[in-house]
């Protein structure tokens, strides 16, 4: 049995390196599909917000993988407002709304 890789290079050097290359392209997809990035130059002296890739193999009650799961993701506190983004979104305005959401969920 094999744990969860720690790079790209453990992902695609393992016997199961169809799944998780078919988890990749799913995200790079994913990815294509709600605009999330383009590919452009960096303004002169600014570097690139560093990223990883996470890899997580969900298993069943009976320890048999049933899904390889690929996500990416930047180091966000690099990010400088102003500069690498221009507005944020929250999901939550304020406690208000969460403890609403919270009690709802707990009634049913």
């Amino acid at each position: 049995e094999y744990d969860n890789p720690k790079d790209v290079n453990e992902a695609l050097s393992r016997p199961d390196t169809d799944f998780w290359w078919d988890a990749m392209m799913s995200e790079y997809n994913s990815f294509i599909e709600m605009d999330v990035f383009k590919e452009c130059d960096l303004p002169p002296g600014r570097r690139a917000i560093k990223s990883r890739i996470i890899y997580k193999l969900k298993r069943d009650t009976q320890n048999v993988p049933v899904r390889y799961k690929e996500r990416w993701i930047e180091r966000g506190f690099q990010a400088e407002y102003g500069v690498d983004f221009f507005e944020s979104f929250s999901v939550m305005s304020n406690t208000t709304q969460a403890r609403a959401i919270f009690a709802l969920a707990a009634s049913r």
